[in-house]
C-alpha cells in the first residue's frame, strides 16, 4: 500500500512538473500525511514516526545546498523530502543518486540540443579560474545568457524517473515486497 500511495504521489508530481513546472504544496502535504500514515499503521508508532521523519528530513538536506544555489526548485525540494517519507532515509539516498544521474543526462541533452554545451562549459571554466585566481566566489552563468538562454529542467522528472529506477532495481521490492516485481 506504501508503494502504491507513492506512484501516485510521484504520477501527480510529474504530471504538473512537466505540464506546469509546479509541484504544488497540497499535493506534497497529502503526500506526506499519508506517508505517515501508513507508516504508523504499517511499522507502529515508533519505527513509523522515525521512518517518515528521518526520509523527510534526509530528502529534504540532500537538496538544500542545490535549492540555495538556485540550481533547484523547492518544489523539488520538497517532492523528495516527500519520497523520503515514504522510504525512508536510505532509500531516498538511492533515489536521490540516480535522479541526480537522470538529471545530469537530461541537461546534458538540452544542451547539446540547444547548441551550448560548449559555451556553457567555456562559462563554467572560467568563472572556475576566475575563483581559484581572485578567490572570489565562481558565478558559472554568463552575463550574457537571457533569460530565454537559461536553461532549466522539471527535476521533479528526475526525481520521479530515480523512483523508478531504483524501484526496479529491486532496493524498494525488498523495502515493499508486497508490490508485484515486474
Amino acid at each position: 500500500m506504501i508503494t502504491w500511495a507513492m506512484f501516485i504521489f510521484i504520477t501527480i508530481c510529474l504530471i504538473t512538473d512537466l505540464a506546469e513546472r509546479k509541484i504544488y504544496n497540497i499535493v506534497v502535504i497529502i503526500g506526506l500525511m499519508a506517508a505517515l500514515v501508513l507508516n504508523l499503521q504499517e511499522l507502529g508508532l515508533k519505527s513509523g514516526l522515525l521512518q517518515t521523519l528521518s526520509g523527510f528530513f534526509t530528502g529534504i538536506l540532500l537538496l538544500f545546498i542545490p535549492f540555495i544555489l538556485g540550481g533547484i526548485g523547492a518544489g523539488d525540494v520538497k517532492m523528495l523530502g516527500t519520497v523520503g517519507a515514504f522510504i525512508g532515509s536510505s532509500l531516498v539516498v538511492q533515489v536521490m543518486l540516480a535522479a541526480a544521474l537522470v538529471g545530469g543526462v537530461y541537461a546534458f541533452i538540452v544542451m547539446v540540443k540547444d547548441k551550448s554545451l560548449l559555451r556553457r562549459m567555456h562559462c563554467i571554466y572560467c568563472a572556475s579560474l576566475c575563483a581559484i585566481i581572485m578567490r572570489a566566489k565562481a558565478q558559472p552563468n554568463s552575463r550574457q545568457d537571457s533569460e530565454e538562454e537559461q536553461l532549466t529542467i522539471p527535476y521533479g522528472a528526475a526525481i520521479a524517473v530515480g523512483v523508478i529506477i531504483i524501484y526496479l532495481l529491486g532496493s524498494m521490492n525488498n523495502a515493499f515486497p508486497t508490490m508485484v516485481s515486474i
